[in-house]
């Protein structure tokens, strides 16, 4: 597959605009995995921002990932640390942060000038420019304690969206799945695990919710283990996934979803499997 994604770039050049933005089912027969932008397009512009996520969609992701944290004030914000230092040009942790606080701080700056004044957003900001159908995937994000408001929060804020949104809410923090699911049953929820289990399939049925998805950094993913996930109705997301050698063993091990800084990468690889395979 490099060599022909190569030649494809030495023919083609850049792919043009109407391309990138169609679906890529256009390209492929059986196989489609959801393009998902990692804190937005973050390979672009600065992480979990408005312009990360505006990005992301210009460039034809199939869905959106971002994390959230709780301020001061019962906020919920878009941000992956539990400080805002390395990402603006503030510092505090966020749950000792007001909105207002928060909001005063630029997170474009650091990436660089043309971002300058950008500011770290709420859930509800982000949600306004993604349309109802793509799929987005919210990282809850706990510590350094198990942040007990968290739950009520953000039951709330689903109940008050609409039923046709495409959400799934992920977490390492299996307790907060299992309490979300009490407050909000047909929320479908995502296990993340960086650890290579010994009995994944057995720990899941354990659990006292039904596992939608499970997120997986993308090493530590095999052909086994995929079909293992499958077989039992569970999709398989892989993140962060940037280098075109890891691009394409995802791709290989037909994988549901690939969480990238670079959606254009992963569907301009897409296009050329498929293009490899209509030439066989």
């Amino acid at each position: 597959m490099r060599l022909l994604h190569l030649q494809v770039r030495k023919i083609y050049g850049t792919i043009p605009a109407y391309i990138i933005n169609r679906s890529v089912g256009d390209f492929l027969e059986n196989y489609k995995p959801l393009i998902i932008a990692h804190r937005g397009a973050s390979g672009y512009a600065p992480e979990n921002t408005i312009p990360a996520f505006q990005r992301g969609l210009d460039l034809g992701a199939d869905g959106i990932e971002l994390d959230i944290r709780l301020t001061k004030d019962e906020s919920i914000i878009v941000i992956h640390d539990q400080t805002i230092d390395r990402t603006t040009n503030g510092s505090g942790k966020v749950y000792e942060l007001t909105l207002e606080q928060i909001k005063s701080f630029d997170a474009g700056y650091w990436y660089s000038d043309q971002y300058k004044g950008t500011s770290i957003p709420t859930l509800d900001e982000v949600m306004k420019i993604i349309p109802h159908d793509l799929f987005v995937n919210i990282e809850v994000k706990q510590g350094p304690f198990f942040d007990v408001r968290m739950v009520d929060v953000l039951a709330n804020w689903l109940q008050k969206q609409s039923s046709n949104q495409n959400f799934v809410i992920s977490s390492f923090d299996h307790r907060f799945l299992a309490e979300l699911h009490e407050k909000q049953p047909n929320i479908r929820l995502g296990l993340l695990y960086e650890a290579v289990l010994f009995n994944p399939i057995r720990y899941l049925s354990e659990l006292p919710f039904d596992v939608y998805s499970v997120h997986l950094f993308h090493e530590t993913v095999s052909r086994e283990m995929v079909e293992a996930f499958r077989q039992n109705g569970i999709k398989v997301i892989c993140y962060t996934v940037n280098e075109t050698e890891d691009l394409e063993r995802m791709i290989e091990l037909r994988v549901d979803g690939i969480i990238t800084n670079y959606p254009d990468r992963l569907r301009n690889l897409l296009m050329v499997s498929y293009n490899g395979r209509q030439s066989d």
